[in-house]
């Protein structure tokens, strides 16, 4: 009776399961799991994107700023060429996210039952797409003084490269199922840390757009200050409709951080680590029910932000 509930619960908290799923519930919550790490993912990137695309934006009105208040020429040309992340970095940064939650997605299907020849094949998949990351990061279009480059990005990449090719060499030569699971949650902190990296740059770009933010507002009440005391009226009143903007930008990016969706991604990821290394039978599925719940709440929430701050 109580699993026939927790089976009628999750369609009624809106996930699909299929038919015979009801039946077994460890299976309806993995679908669960593998729905919301798909809509959380999905959402986390949009969200990611928007940021990450701003980052260059934000670099450079706080360099007009600065020039702005100093009272020095501004050379449109010089400003464009202040990059902090360029194109190719952004899809690095959401390819890597994509794949890491596919894996997720593939362990999911592991534990619900998926022969270990069908997660064979999704390590082959997983494998050819954290190469094509390493790739891009080698490319021209990726400079030698990146971010991505200063965080060792392309060391951790490479690590999952080789980390996956010792579970798929198991796979091939047949290896009991619980050498397959030890595997995969020895070589999981590869993947942790570069989560981890991921995480990092996120909110240091956060923080460096809080900081040109607060010192813009501070410019602004500086230069009002100065501006109420002049002849002309209509200067101070556009300096304040500047400072009201201020303030409300300030306001939206309090919520827009993605570095927690991120955090929650890693915390989801490792709890299905966890739950396909006990092995059927000594998993919790309860732990890992609740991680993913937080992934999907933080990432709802960082969309959510994101959307308001446009």
């Amino acid at each position: 009776m109580r699993r026939h509930f927790r089976a009628v619960a999750l369609v009624a908290l809106g996930f699909a399961v299929p038919a015979g799923f009801a039946a077994d519930p460890q299976k309806a919550s993995l679908q669960v799991v593998t729905q919301q790490f798909q809509q959380s993912t999905a959402l986390l990137i949009a969200s990611a994107q928007g940021f990450f695309a701003k980052m260059n934006e934000v670099e450079q009105n706080g360099k007009i700023d600065e020039l702005a208040f100093k009272r020095k020429e501004i050379n449109g040309g010089d400003i464009d060429l202040i990059q902090i992340l360029t194109p190719a970095e952004l899809k690095i940064l959401t390819d890597s996210m994509s794949a890491i939650s596919q894996y997720s997605v593939d362990l999911a299907s592991l534990a619900a039952g998926s022969s270990l020849k069908t997660f064979g094949t999704n390590m082959q998949t997983f494998s050819k797409n954290m190469k094509q990351v390493g790739t891009d990061l080698g490319s021209a279009n990726v400079p030698a003084t990146s971010v991505l480059k200063n965080k060792d990005f392309p060391g951790a990449v490479s690590v999952i490269v080789t980390g996956i090719g010792a579970i798929a060499a198991l796979i091939e030569g047949r290896k009991a199922q619980a050498l397959v699971r030890k595997e995969i949650r020895d070589q999981d902190a590869a993947i942790s840390k570069l989560l981890e990296k991921i995480a990092t740059i996120t909110e240091e770009a956060y923080l460096r757009q809080q900081a040109q933010d607060s010192a813009r507002k501070r410019n602004l009440l500086i230069e009002y200050n100065k501006q109420i005391h002049g002849s002309n009226a209509f200067v101070p009143w556009l300096i304040a409709q500047q400072l009201e903007a201020s303030r409300a930008q300030i306001a939206a990016l309090a919520g827009s951080d993605p570095t927690k969706a991120i955090q929650a991604m890693e915390k989801a990821h490792q709890a299905m680590v966890g739950y396909v290394a006990a092995g059927k039978g000594s998993a919790d599925i309860g732990q890992l029910l609740a991680a993913a719940s937080g992934y999907t709440a933080a990432a709802q929430a960082s969309q959510t932000a994101a959307q308001c701050k446009q």
